[in-house]
């Protein structure tokens, strides 16, 4: 695909794309159903823009299939955080968004309450399945937090109760329980039971909630592959990414 010279800027489904996209996140051309540069002094300077060259705006195949009644619904990455709550045109916002992967597809989506995250927040691999799922009361985790393999599987599943872990259930990707960790009340110790994915039970041990050690084994099956990080989608928005060609 042809690209016009000079300082521009990309707007990809109507999102401005103010940083660089990492390498996982980019549109290739089989995800694009048409493209708009726009070169003319004047329109630029009429956008707000007068110091580009052009800016070159990207629609894919997904946001034009895309409903109007979803077009509506906004992104993080068109707010802004302020004081540990999202903004939108510089208003708290209470409401449900959506953000999107640069190919169109759903990355995540949730609900905030007074600029915090509120209800269930659901985190999408670049295939469409999920990749975890957490429940959230006035931004803070409070319920469960699922998270799956890529192909579907559940990898674990935890209990949360304002913010901290009460219990943790691993698989592996057989569905067979890998390790099971569970408060106990009388001691200042949790049990942790580790399995072979036969179901048989490999080890318990006894350790002081919230200690963990990874191994090698947990490296070698991605175990936190399916994690959310909650600083997705909390960059600065407000920088502007101009590209050099």
């Amino acid at each position: 695909m042809a690209q016009p010279s000079g300082k521009i800027l990309f707007v990809i489904d109507s999102i401005p794309q103010l940083t660089d996209p990492e390498p996982w996140n980019q549109v290739v051309q089989d995800d694009i159903s048409d493209i708009s540069i726009i070169k003319d002094k004047d329109s630029l300077r009429l956008l707000g823009w007068q110091e580009l060259d052009a800016i070159t705006y990207i629609f894919t195949k997904e946001y034009r299939n895309r409903p109007d009644s979803l077009k509506k619904i906004p992104s993080l990455k068109q707010m802004v955080m302020k004081n540990g709550a999202w903004y939108l045109h510089d208003v708290i916002y209470s409401g449900k968004y959506i953000d999107y992967y640069n190919n169109g597809r759903m990355q995540n989506e949730g609900v905030l309450l007074d600029g915090k995250l509120n209800g269930q927040l659901i985190v999408y691999f670049r295939n469409g399945n999920k990749k975890s799922v957490t429940d959230y009361k006035h931004g803070t985790i409070h319920g469960a937090w699922m998270d799956y393999y890529k192909n579907g599987m559940l990898m674990q599943e935890r209990e949360y109760r304002e913010g901290k872990m009460n219990t943790s259930t691993t698989y592996f990707i057989n569905g067979q329980t890998w390790r099971e960790q569970r408060p106990k009340k009388r001691t200042a110790y949790d049990t942790s039971v580790l399995y072979f994915s036969n179901g048989k039970i490999n080890s318990i041990s006894f350790r002081k909630p919230g200690d963990y050690t990874r191994t090698r084994r947990d490296e070698s099956i991605g175990y936190y592959t399916g994690m959310y990080y909650q600083s997705l989608s909390s960059g600065d928005f407000k920088g502007c990414l101009i590209a050099r060609i």
